[in-house]
Parts: structure tokens; C-alpha cells; sequence
């Protein structure tokens, strides 16, 4: 692959005031230990953003384990060389980066005499989209190349599961495998009601990546819309506008948890196309519908076993007697929805694996 063009000189880089800088190493509150690590992180402005790198961060830094400067990837431009000297990171930690602006930081962030420790924060098989998925178009063809290239300017690679990992391990061999979680703060305070309607409310939550992974519900939601209420938020295909009691749009992602918990779901869906992208991914749909007690009729894959939900077959009649199976018995299907909200409490709280985050992204 050729080497990647220079970065583009254009407006001068922003600096940090004295004030804007305090808060970036730390934010408001109470004055953090000054053997802190501090993290320097390039995260995307999406949910894999927010849960991967800022959300942890956020937690971190109120725990008094660590500093962050989060520096996203909205501008036209990466942190400089001397901006990199400056801010003084222990850890930079970088999400996505293909382009050739971001293959030209990495190459010039190795060359300082002393530079931070980086980390490849990565939750998708980005090698091997699917056809459906909207933002294939952004990521180059020669994605393989690119991805080895920006790994053998890293230090480690942190991924959600053992399935991206053994993925890229032929990239790079200092992987960590470091599942998503919940920030408790966010998300354990929202309530969802039950049986608000004479219908059960069945729910979609998700984005345009999911478009093929929903062909198959066009026919089961055909053959028990008048024994429920079908709710999509997010995203809605329009054949099946038509078919759905329900549509919200997404708003700010900020809003999104409260939102899903306002839907009062009695019944979450979530399916997935038998595809290698979709075997990379992680449980995180599961995560948030069980933090909120809705039980789950999902596809049986990789990231949705060893949990408490329903797995079935990609099939009408296995998903459409695993729906009525919910339908018709509230009580058992509320106590899925305790036992889901249980695991999630067990295994996938933020706060309770800080640690685990935290050695993940520093040098061992």
C-alpha cells in the first residue's frame, strides 16, 4: 500500500487555554491523584464512541483513576506532534483509523523520541462488511492493508470479543478482549413499565447498519401484529412502516437510554443475519434491554449465547411460537425480563470492571 499523504495544512490548531486544559485532564469536581495515567482519546462521535472510550473515561475520571482529554474525530485534522507533546498523554487511544489522514498521525506520532503508549480500540469485523451495511462505502477498499498498517503502528489492539480477536490476531499480537458494559449511572436509575396497553409491546431499538438483519421480520410481524404492538425506535424499513404501531426516530444519543426505557417494551427483539460481521459483534443489544427487565427473543449467534435470553433459529415459525410463547404468559415473560436484568447487573456494570478497562489500555 502506498504510503499515506502528509496531513493537509489548513486552519492552525486549537489550542488548549490554561482553564479549557484543566478540564481536560480531569474535567470539574475534585482534584484528581498526579500519578493519574492520563488518556488522550480520538473516539468516533457514535455509540461505539461512547460505550468503547468516552463512557469509561467519564467514570474513570469520577472514581479518581484516571485523566481524560477527549479530542473526537469531527474535525479535519489529528493532534500534531507538538500538541501530542504538550497534552503529555500516557495512553492515546485511537478508534477507526483507515484513512489516510489517520495512517499519516500514526506514522508521525511513532516518530517522536518518546511517544505515548497507543492503543487500537476496534468492535467490528471492518474487514468484512455486509452488502446492506450503509457505511461500507466508508471504509476503503483495501481495508486489510490499511488495518495491518495502523496496527503495526500501535502497541495493542482492545476488542469486545474473542471472535474479533482471533480476527485480527494475524495483525497484531498484543490483543485485549474487553467486553462493553453499562455505565450504572446512566442506565440503572431508568425504569420501564410493563402491560401498559391491551397489547404486548414488542420493540426494535437500532440503527441503518441493521437493515439486512431485518428482512426476516417483515412476515413475522405480518403474522402477529393483531396479537401485539410492534415499536421500532431508530431505524424502520419502509415495508415495514406500514406494518409497525410505532416509529420514534433517533435524537441525540444522549437521549437514547432514557428513550428506550419511555418505550415500555414488554418484549424486545433482536435479530441478527447469520454473517461473519454479525458473529463479531457484541452482546451490547441484549445489555440494554436487560438493564431495563424487557425479556429477549434474539438470533441464536455467537454474541447473544451464554446469556439468559431466547435463541432461536433464523426461521418464521421458530421466531413467530417464540413470540406467542411471551404473548400469551406475562407473568413468565416478566420473569425472563428480572432474570436478564440480573445477569446484566452480575457481569456487565461499568463501574464493577474499571480496573479491567483501565490495564487494558496501558502498557503492561
Amino acid at each position: 500500500m502506498p504510503s499515506p499523504s502528509p496531513l493537509r495544512k489548513s486552519a492552525p490548531p486549537p489550542r488548549l487555554r490554561e482553564g479549557e486544559r484543566a478540564r481536560a485532564w480531569g474535567g470539574a469536581g475534585r482534584p484528581l491523584p498526579a500519578a493519574t495515567p492520563r488518556f488522550l482519546a480520538r473516539p468516533l462521535t457514535n455509540g461505539q464512541g461512547v460505550f468503547r472510550i468516552t463512557s469509561p473515561l467519564r467514570a474513570l475520571r469520577k472514581a479518581g483513576l484516571a485523566s481524560e482529554c477527549i479530542w473526537n474525530q469531527e474535525g479535519p485534522r489529528e493532534p500534531s506532534n507538538a500538541e501530542l507533546a504538550r497534552l503529555a498523554p500516557d495512553t492515546v487511544i485511537v478508534q477507526h483509523y483507515v484513512h489516510d489522514r489517520f495512517l499519516a498521525a500514526l506514522q508521525s506520532w511513532n516518530e517522536l523520541p518518546d511517544r505515548p503508549f497507543i492503543v487500537y480500540s476496534m468492535d467490528d469485523l471492518l474487514t468484512d462488511m455486509a452488502e446492506s451495511n450503509p457505511f461500507r462505502k466508508n471504509v476503503p477498499a483495501n481495508s486489510r492493508a490499511r488495518l495491518k498498517y495502523a496496527f503495526e503502528r500501535c502497541d495493542r489492539l482492545v476488542v469486545t470479543t474473542e471472535f474479533l480477536a482471533n480476527a485480527y490476531r494475524h495483525m497484531i499480537s498484543d490483543i485485549v478482549v474487553v467486553p462493553n458494559r453499562l455505565e450504572q449511572e446512566l442506565w440503572l436509575p431508568l425504569h420501564s413499565q410493563k402491560r401498559t396497553t391491551p397489547k404486548p409491546r414488542i420493540g426494535w431499538a437500532g440503527g441503518t447498519t441493521h437493515q439486512g438483519d431485518l428482512a426476516l421480520l417483515k412476515e413475522i410481524i405480518e403474522s402477529t401484529r393483531h396479537e401485539a404492538d410492534w415499536i421500532f425506535f431508530g431505524m424502520c424499513p419502509k415495508e415495514l412502516r406500514p406494518l409497525v404501531t410505532e416509529y420514534h426516530a433517533f435524537t441525540a444519543f444522549s437521549d437514547y437510554p432514557a428513550r428506550l426505557a419511555a418505550l415500555n417494551l414488554d418484549i424486545a427483539v433482536a435479530p441478527l443475519a447469520q454473517i461473519p460481521f454479525n458473529q463479531g459483534k457484541s452482546n451490547l443489544r441484549l445489555l440494554e434491554y436487560g438493564v431495563l427487565g424487557i425479556p429477549v427473543v434474539c438470533t441464536d449467534i455467537d454474541p447473544y449465547r451464554n446469556s439468559p435470553a431466547c435463541r432461536v433459529e433464523n426461521t418464521e415459525e421458530a421466531w413467530t411460537r417464540a413470540l406467542r410463547d411471551r404473548i400469551y404468559d406475562a407473568e413468565a415473560r416478566e420473569r425472563e425480563g428480572i432474570a436478564l436484568r440480573q445477569w446484566v447487573c452480575q457481569h456487565f456494570l461499568l463501574e464493577d470492571h474499571l480496573e479491567e478497562w483501565l490495564s487494558a489500555h496501558l502498557p503492561t
